[in-house]
């Protein structure tokens, strides 16, 4: 009975402990869910993430692809604020068929970091492409935002190894929300990106 009892009281203080922190996890849900309602109800349509253009040219035989995302208000307050930011970037090109569905060519795909370094009060850009990182760092916002939210003359693939045919390029970029509490996302489905958006190009004709 001695024994027993010790196991019973070790149970009962374990019970209590998982009790604990299911209550903790519950309101830390609770008040993740509410941030996220007030964010979504205090912020209107200009302030959300768009894609504002996509764009092809072909320069030297190669399919070039220029984009631009408007970040929105909230987005640019909060690397104000330091809060570091992951992009991801997908390029894909698509052929059109009047009959079956649009068939995928090839893509590529990149990411971009957007940090802040309050020592040094600079802006840091970490951009991943082909498991090849380059750092870019800026003094001033302004300058940084036209730059990391901007796809300038991506290379996305030589005109010479496609059929002739009607194209277009679709652009994603998403951008990565940044991490919770383990044991938050242990009892909630939180959803990986803050935003997903998706823009196409015109269609064009190759070879040209």
């Amino acid at each position: 009975m001695k024994y027993g009892g010790i196991y019973d009281n070790n149970n009962m203080h374990l019970m209590r402990k998982v009790c604990l922190q299911t209550k903790t996890a519950l309101w830390l849900a609770v008040f993740w869910f509410i941030s996220v309602a007030l964010a979504c109800g205090t912020s209107s349509a200009s302030e959300k993430p768009i894609l504002s253009s996509v764009l092809t040219t072909i320069q030297n035989h190669e399919l070039i692809v220029n984009a631009e995302l408007k970040p929105g208000r909230q987005m640019l307050n909060e690397l104000r604020e330091g809060v570091k930011k992951e992009l991801i970037f997908y390029v894909d090109l698509f052929r059109v068929w009047k009959i079956w569905p649009d068939e995928f060519v090839a893509g590529k795909k990149y990411s971009r970091t957007i940090s802040a370094d309050p020592i040094k009060k600079e802006f840091i850009c970490e951009t991943i492409e082909n498991n090849i990182k380059y750092i870019k760092r800026f003094k001033d916002f302004e300058s940084m935002t036209a730059w990391a939210f901007n796809m300038n003359k991506f290379k996305l693939i030589n005109t010479k190894e496609l059929e002739p045919a009607q194209y277009f390029v679709k652009v994603t970029i998403e951008s990565k929300i940044r991490r919770l509490p383990s044991l938050l996302k242990a009892i909630i489905i939180i959803p990986e990106n803050e935003f997903s958006i998706t823009m196409n190009s015109g269609s064009f004709s190759l070879p040209q």
